[in-house]
């Protein structure tokens, strides 16, 4: 202190202190107190103000505090057990937010006197300035995941390219977060139109990462290497997923992988082949639902090595609408209810739509799912295809 050149803290303990005879030392306390610019208290454990100096009555807004409730004034102070802190004499930090600005408080019980004495502090510039830090990382980590959903982006086929290959065709993509874990392909060889609808381990940045993992992997194995077998494309896939994760040092288990439908379209012999991983086919025929099982084993590591994966086949039929999807849409959870939408209600929605033009189809999709959600959170990536064989 500059007036007497004695240790602050020592200072407030002394003035609070039991017993302390009228001498000048005393005075030049209760000075100290008076014109110290921090609010200072003593309250006794039913948080009854005994003593206050100026700088506790601006804060509080009122010059009559003393004989008054500490809870009063301030009903965030309640939580605390006053008697427990004078009884064990404990000392504790308390940060709270008083109008504008941000108090550090600290109250030491006092077992002699039965009361606490709460040290206030104002730490606002401190707090304003962490605040801004704290925004500051925030708009850079924004920009930054903003950044790699363009690379994502690029990685997953536009409309256009979509229509090239199945001009009767809808996607619902709706990423949980600015990027996805969710990801879809669609390639033409030859007579064969191929398309994929995946979902890898979890969502946001860590599955985005994993999902431009597959994209490459995919175009690796049907573009480069020209396997096209649904099912050799999915083994194939699982080996060199596994073997690229554990090259880049993922040592996470048996939780790194993806679910996916794979489906190949022969448009001459007009015959479907799927091959799957957890996630199933649908064919809607004439308001009918026909659907493909996948095989339980994900592309990735699994408890169980069930070995190679099942191709299924199916006679194309004009006017089949054919859905891969993720389990994204399935499983949100509604406001209402809060209950899962469904594997049940989705089948049903896919059926009710069947006859609706495609674009009316799309929007269908779309409305049901945000009336469903409303402002509910989603809880994870939503990927639907539907693809109409009219080729």
């Amino acid at each position: 202190c500059p007036n007497c050149g004695k240790n602050t803290k020592w200072q407030l303990s002394r003035l609070f202190s039991y017993g302390t005879s009228k001498n000048e030392e005393l005075k030049s306390l209760a000075l100290f107190a008076r014109h110290n610019p921090q609010p200072l208290f003593r309250v006794t454990q039913e948080g009854m103000i005994n003593e206050a100096n100026p700088a506790s009555e601006t804060l509080l807004q009122d010059k009559l505090i003393s004989g008054r409730n500490l809870f009063d004034y301030l009903p965030e102070f309640k939580h605390l057990d006053f008697q427990k802190i004078i009884a064990g004499e404990e000392e504790i930090h308390f940060v709270t937010h008083i109008g504008d600005h941000y108090y550090n408080f600290v109250l030491k019980g006092v077992r002699e006197l039965k009361t606490v004495h709460i040290y206030g502090n104002n730490i606002t510039e401190i707090k304003l300035a962490e605040k801004k830090k704290i925004r500051k990382q925030a708009e850079a980590i924004d920009e930054s995941i903003r950044y790699a959903w363009y690379i994502q982006k690029a990685r997953i086929p536009d409309d256009t390219f979509v229509k090239s290959l199945f001009p009767s065709s809808f996607i619902f993509f709706r990423p949980r977060d600015i990027v996805s874990g969710d990801f879809y392909w669609v390639r033409q060889i030859g007579d064969l139109k191929i398309a994929a609808v995946a979902d890898c381990t979890g969502h946001g940045v860590p599955g985005a990462m994993i999902s431009m993992l597959g994209v490459s992997l995919l175009n690796e194995i049907i573009l480069r290497d020209r396997v096209t077998q649904p099912e050799k494309v999915l083994n194939i896939l699982r080996k060199r997923l596994i073997s690229s994760l554990a090259s880049m040092g993922s040592d996470t288990g048996l939780s790194d992988g993806m679910d996916i439908a794979l489906m190949v379209v022969d448009t001459k012999d007009k015959i479907y082949r799927f091959a799957g991983a957890f996630n199933p086919l649908i064919i809607c025929r004439n308001g009918e639902n026909l659907i493909l099982k996948a095989d339980r084993m994900p592309v990735g590591k699994y408890v169980v090595d069930k070995g190679s994966f099942t191709v299924k086949e199916e006679k194309m039929i004009p006017g089949d609408r054919i859905y891969l999807f993720t389990d994204g849409y399935q499983d949100q959870f509604g406001k209402d209810n809060y209950k899962k939408f469904s594997s049940k209600a989705f089948r049903q929605l896919i059926a009710d739509t069947h006859f609706l033009p495609m674009d009316e189809a799309s929007r269908k999709f779309e409305t049901t799912f945000d009336n469903w959600k409303q402002n509910t959170e989603q809880i994870d990536d939503v990927t639907v295809m539907c693809i109409e064989s009219n080729f």
